[in-house]
């Protein structure tokens, strides 16, 4: 089956251009069977993978060395208390005294 259409058919309504658009070449009928005549197997498609993979599991349990809340005995020692601005201006008495001048 070839596909000729007539010269005067391929002049363009707007131009009148005589210029052949599509040669019958890329209409000629080919051999073999025609799309969705045969079924392709090809191979199964590689998983998607990353680049970044790591060989160490994840998500494992934490053992720690530090025992949990509840396992000791909490010592009956007071925290060092801050040390006031009053004794802070003994050391440092340019920057925190009362008096004007140096």
């Amino acid at each position: 089956m070839t596909l000729i259409a007539s010269f005067s058919k391929l002049r363009q309504f707007m131009f009148r251009s005589a210029v052949q658009r599509f040669p019958t070449i890329y209409f000629t009928p080919k051999e073999g069977p025609g799309p969705g005549d045969y079924e392709m197997k090809g191979k199964p498609p590689h998983p998607v993978s990353s680049c970044f993979q790591s060989k160490i599991p994840r998500l494992q349990p934490i053992r720690s060395k530090i025992p949990g809340p509840g396992t000791y005995e909490p010592t009956r020692q007071f925290p060092k208390q801050p040390r006031t601005i009053a004794s802070l201006g003994h050391e440092h008495s340019i920057f925190f005294s009362n008096t004007f001048g140096f």
